[in-house]
C-alpha cells in the first residue's frame, strides 16, 4: 500500500510539473529574427519558444517604432546549400499598421535556412534576410 501511495504521487507530481512546464509555455512569443536594414527594422516573434522542425507554425513580424514605414508584400524561406525553399506557400495577413502575421510556415529539414522578407516602401522594394539553423 506504501509504495502504491508512493507511485500514485511520483505519478501526480509529473502531471503537475508537465502542467506547469506548458502554461509556462503556452501563450510565451519568442524572438526568432530581428531584421534591419539600413532605416528599416523589425522583429519576428513565434509562439512557444523555439521554431518547430517539419510542422506548420505562424510567425507575426511587426516593425519597430523607429522604422520608416514599408508594407511587408512577400516572404520565403530557403535553404541556399540544397538550392531550394519551403514546400508551401506562405499567406501573410496584415495585422495593422506595422503588423503582419504569416501562416503556413513549415521547415521540413534541418540544416541552414535564410528568411527572406520583402519589403515595398517610398516607391520601391527592397528584402531583408536572417539566418537561422533548424
Amino acid at each position: 500500500m506504501g509504495s502504491q501511495l508512493l507511485l500514485y504521487s511520483i505519478s501526480k507530481f509529473k502531471i503537475l510539473m508537465l502542467l506547469v512546464l506548458l502554461a509556462n509555455t503556452k501563450g510565451q512569443a519568442a524572438v526568432i529574427a530581428e531584421i534591419s536594414d539600413t532605416d528599416l527594422s523589425a522583429k519576428a516573434h513565434i509562439q512557444g519558444v523555439t521554431i518547430p522542425f517539419n510542422a506548420l507554425f505562424s510567425m507575426t513580424v511587426v516593425l519597430n517604432k523607429d522604422s520608416r514605414s514599408a508594407d511587408l508584400i512577400d516572404f520565403e524561406a530557403v535553404m541556399p546549400a540544397h538550392n531550394h525553399g519551403m514546400v508551401l506557400k506562405p499567406k501573410i495577413t496584415r495585422m495593422g499598421s506595422r503588423e503582419w502575421r504569416i501562416d503556413g510556415l513549415k521547415l521540413h529539414m534541418k540544416g541552414n535556412w535564410k528568411l527572406i522578407f520583402e519589403w515595398q516602401g517610398n516607391g520601391k522594394k527592397n528584402k531583408t534576410t536572417y539566418d537561422i539553423v533548424i
